[in-house]
């Protein structure tokens, strides 16, 4: 991605003037501000799946079908197995 793309991302994330976003990433650990963004799609899609209730099944159909949404699930699996095995492990 051209560094102009990249730091219009931040601006657009972080709702700051180029200049600032230019600072943030020179500064920044390598990695640091790709993780942050990251995340930050991460929880919006993770806000949405817990919603899922509110919406249509063809709404559900089209969330479910964007890739992160698969990563979201396998999370909420993954975490709801922890603790049942922990539940399990407690009471025998």
């Amino acid at each position: 991605m051209p560094v102009t793309a990249w730091l219009n991302r931040i601006c657009e994330e972080y709702h700051c003037r180029p200049s600032e976003a230019w600072q943030e990433w020179v500064e920044a650990p390598v990695g640091w501000l790709e993780e942050l963004i990251e995340a930050r799609a991460y929880m919006a899609a993770k806000a949405t799946y817990d919603r899922l209730s509110d919406y249509d099944a063809q709404a559900r159909a089209r969330v479910m079908s964007q890739p992160i949404m698969q990563l979201v699930k396998d999370v909420d699996l993954g975490i709801a197995q922890a603790e049942l095995e922990r539940r399990v492990a407690e009471h025998g």
